[in-house]
Formats: structure tokens, C-alpha cells, sequence
């Protein structure tokens, strides 16, 4: 009891001189920003977006950051522009968005120069063109930015317009999964298991898999689940392969949804249960997800954890239809008929 409560006054003491730090450190900051230090101001936009040792104000947030965006302070304008670009914060303007990465970039501020070449492949605030993406992903790439480097494996073209080699693109993604950077580390498993641009392992697939999935980086868990339950490059287990189906769904990944409803339907790795499939199944298919719109629709269709509705089943066919879910056509076919 007596060793107990000394840790408690340890870690209390530890707390309170972190916070005594910390608070100091904002007086220090809220000085040296309001005599127009600019690294101080965006330091100071900081603590306000966070609530950080301040009450949070997204209003006090942007004034600060946009102080230090017109001295020409990088970081700021960066940070600036993607609150434009994301409006949660202030009215959302593409215009002001690029205009401040843009600024950024220039000055060679590689987070911005990967959020310029976003802007160039989505269109956003810009006309769309990889080629002016490439440029900028390269850019940011070359200074070992990761989500950057993953980028120019997903998005980056030659200058005649073709795509990289899967080489190449495999080069990049391991850069970034180098750097732990979960979405490469997802890619580079992928290109294992496929054999682009690598010698196909599944081994190596798992092994990036399970790195990203640790991260909870949800198509990685799903992937993951998939090799645990058809074997490949691990040893088959359907309880390992429900526990990461389990892990992507409770994220809102939708095929992994699917999974885990198939899983309750066979009973493999769970006890098996058409109720629950029903329901993770039902809460795909209302993020709009054909392939299981299709499955809610044959459920329907059969009864199986539902009571049999033709119209529910032709309902939720058609919706995956509808979406391209060609496999759907042959059920409607079937409804319609009798």
C-alpha cells in the first residue's frame, strides 16, 4: 500500500511538472508571437487546433497560422492550406488551398509539394494531370517524405504518360514501408502476393501485411485475414482470419464486413450465427457496397437469417446492380422470373 501510493506521488509529480512545462512553454511561445516571431505564431496555431495546455479555438488557431503564412513561414502556410482544403475549420476554398500549398511548395517544404501533387490528381483547385503531380510527388519524394514516395508508386507516370514499371513502383512503396508508413507497407505486400515487380512470396506478403495491420491500417487486416483463411504464406487458421476480419469491420472497412459476415454464416473461426451475418452484412450494404448489397439481397431472397422478402431481395440486387455488380443480374433474373 505505502509502495503504491509513492508511485502515485510520483506520477502525480510527473504530471504536474509536465503541465508546469508545458504552460510555460505557451507563455514563451505567446510571447515571442506577439512581437512577430513567425515559427512561434504557427508553434502557437498549434496548441490552439490541439486544446494543448489551451482552451481549444480553431478561431485563435487560423489567426495564428495565418500571421505566419504571410511572413512566408512554410510550415504555416502549409498548415493553412489544408485547413482551407479540408474546411472543418473555415470556409472551405480550393483557391486558397493551392494558393498556400502552393506557396509552400515553392519554398521546397515537401509535405506541401505532396499535398500540391494530390491537388493535381484529384483536380482540386487545379486541372487534373499526373503529369504535373509526378513532378511534385518527386519533389517531396526525394527528401524521404513517405506518404510522398508512396505516391509516386501509386500516382506517378513517365513523361510520355505511361506508367512507371512495376519496378519502379516497387522501389517507392519500399521506401515508404521502410519508413513504417502503413498504406506502402499494405502496397508492398500486395505486389508480393501478385508478383509485380518482385518475385512472388506470399511469405513477404504476410510479412507486410501484418506490419501495416498492426497499425490498423484496415485493408491490411483484411488482406491479412484472407491469407490466415485460405493459407497462403501462413498456416490456415479461420479463428486468426475472423479476429482480423473483426479488426478491419469494427473500422467500417466494408469488404472486411463481408468477410466477417461469411464468417458467421459458415460458423468458420465463430460460432456460427445468421443473425450476425445478417448484420454486418446489412451494415455494408448500407454504405452502399455492392458486393454486399448482392449477399443482403440472396439472404433475402433464401431466408436465411431474415424472414423471406422477395422484395427486399430484388430491392437490395438491384441497388448492386445498379453499381455494376454484375453477379447481381442472375438473382434479379431469378426474383423476377417466378
Amino acid at each position: 500500500m505505502k509502495n503504491t501510493a509513492l508511485l502515485l506521488s510520483f506520477l502525480l509529480g510527473i504530471m504536474t511538472a509536465t503541465c508546469f512545462a508545458q504552460k510555460k512553454d505557451i507563455l514563451e511561445y505567446r510571447k515571442l508571437a506577439e512581437q512577430g516571431d513567425a515559427e512561434a505564431q504557427y508553434e502557437l496555431g498549434l496548441y490552439y487546433i490541439n486544446g494543448d495546455g489551451v482552451q481549444q479555438s480553431y478561431g485563435e488557431a487560423v489567426k495564428w497560422f495565418r500571421m505566419s503564412a504571410e511572413q512566408g513561414y512554410a510550415p504555416a502556410q502549409c498548415e493553412l492550406g489544408m485547413c482551407y482544403a479540408e474546411g472543418d475549420i473555415i470556409e472551405p476554398s480550393e483557391e486558397e488551398a493551392v494558393k498556400w500549398f502552393s506557396k509552400s511548395a515553392k519554398q521546397g517544404y515537401a509535405e506541401a509539394q505532396c499535398d500540391m501533387g494530390l491537388c493535381y490528381v484529384r483536380g482540386f483547385g487545379v486541372p487534373k494531370s499526373y503529369k504535373e503531380a509526378t513532378k511534385w510527388f518527386i519533389m517531396s519524394a526525394e527528401q524521404g517524405f513517405a506518404p510522398a514516395q508512396y505516391y509516386v508508386g501509386l500516382y506517378a507516370e513517365n513523361d510520355d504518360g505511361s506508367p512507371l514499371p512495376a519496378e519502379e513502383e516497387v522501389k517507392w512503396f519500399r521506401m515508404a514501408a521502410e519508413q513504417e508508413y502503413a498504406p506502402a507497407q499494405y502496397f508492398l505486400g500486395v505486389y508480393y502476393a501478385n508478383g509485380d515487380g518482385v518475385q512472388q512470396s506470399y511469405e513477404e506478403a504476410v510479412k507486410w501485411y501484418r506490419l501495416a495491420a498492426e497499425q490498423e491500417y484496415a485493408p491490411a487486416q483484411r488482406e491479412l485475414g484472407i491469407c490466415y483463411a485460405v493459407g497462403n504464406g501462413i498456416e490456415q487458421s479461420y479463428n486468426e482470419a475472423a479476429k482480423w476480419f473483426r479488426m478491419a469491420a469494427e473500422q467500417g472497412y466494408a469488404d472486411a464486413m463481408c468477410d466477417l459476415s461469411i464468417c458467421y454464416g459458415q460458423g468458420n473461426g465463430v460460432k456460427q450465427s445468421h443473425k450476425e451475418a445478417v448484420e454486418w452484412i446489412r451494415m455494408a450494404a448500407e454504405q452502399d457496397f455492392p458486393r454486399a448489397q448482392y449477399i443482403l439481397g440472396l439472404m433475402y431472397n433464401e431466408g436465411i437469417g431474415v424472414k423471406r422478402n422477395k422484395k427486399e431481395a430484388l430491392n437490395w440486387a438491384t441497388k448492386a446492380y445498379d453499381q455494376g455488380y454484375e453477379e447481381a443480374y442472375d438473382l434479379i433474373k431469378g426474383i423476377t422470373r417466378k
